[in-house]
């Protein structure tokens, strides 16, 4: 996946939150396993459901994309487009609320 994809966690589709939080892996993670105590992305028992329970007012966001250490490994991006990118999936979002 060369886009990058943005995982509802928790309080996504709330109107009146007064913020968003986004999880974003390192080099090779995941946006669910890097997260979950035993690696696992199948299941809700992960760092950013355990936020979004704690704070019901905030939109609780966990960030998909390819990175690799080493571009021969697998796709990558600059971190600025990676940036730019993320920003304009949270603000179609936003619009077609």
């Amino acid at each position: 996946m060369s886009d990058s994809v943005l995982i509802e966690i928790s309080g996504c589709q709330n109107p009146q939150r007064i913020g968003d939080v986004i999880f974003v892996h390192g080099l090779g993670g995941s946006a669910r396993k890097t997260w979950h105590p035993q690696a696992k992305d199948n299941d809700n028992n992960f760092w950013p459901a355990w936020l979004g329970e704690d704070m019901l007012d905030v939109g609780i966001w966990s960030l998909g994309y390819e990175v690799e250490p080493f571009r021969w490994k697998g796709a990558t991006m600059p971190l600025v487009d990676r940036a730019t990118n993320t920003l304009a999936l949270l603000s179609i979002r936003q619009r077609c609320k």
